[in-house]
């Protein structure tokens, strides 16, 4: 009883009457747009169009070799590609000067490159995971692993910081090495 009291009052308001009488001519507006207006037009994807038939060209041998040769320039090499992919890694002591933040690090063989954090469904006890994608520089060969919090990682101890980022450490000959590896540089770094 007391919510139609209620509604009675609101109603009885003016600016209740104006925005419910604009919301009704709203509402048969669209309905008569939708449904009553505009049944004689017809579908678009009933539109002929006029139909061009399409003749194979005829050229010879040589004209052909000159075609193709043109688009030769943009085709690389796939010897030079596999060689250009096994040169990119770093020497022993350029890994080793590795430090602050990077995009990738090289650990041997391997060039690691943070993909995600992830973080399991347990609301107890969260457990976080990063996914970095590993690949063999040799081989060329690219596989994503999933390491938890304070393990080996290649030489380093992996420690989560947040979630597009993990600190990467070893001791080296000199000194310890800190390596903060991101999923993405912001235009300050």
């Amino acid at each position: 009883m007391r919510v139609l009291e209620n509604a009675k009052l609101y109603l009885l308001k003016p600016l209740a009457i104006i925005t419910s009488l604009l919301v009704f001519i709203w509402i048969l507006a669209d309905f008569s747009e939708r449904f009553l207006l505009d049944k004689d037009s017809k579908p678009i994807s009933n539109t002929n169009f006029e139909k061009i038939a399409l003749y194979p060209l005829n050229i010879n041998d040589k004209q052909k070799q000159n075609i193709i040769s043109l688009y030769d320039i943009y085709k690389a090499e796939e010897s030079n590609i596999k060689s250009e992919q096994t040169e990119q890694g770093l020497s022993v002591e350029a890994q080793s000067q590795q430090q602050g933040v990077l995009n990738q690090v090289f650990s041997g063989d391997k060039k690691l490159q943070l993909k995600a954090v992830i973080a399991n469904d347990n609301k107890k006890q969260p457990l976080l995971k990063a996914l970095l994608l590993v690949t063999d520089i040799k081989t060329g060969e690219s596989n994503i692993e999933q390491f938890i919090n304070n393990v080996q990682v290649y030489g380093y101890t992996l420690i989560i910081d947040k979630n597009t980022q993990v600190t990467l450490t070893r001791n080296a000959e000199h000194g310890t090495q800190e390596i903060t590896l991101v999923m993405y540089k912001g235009r300050r770094d």
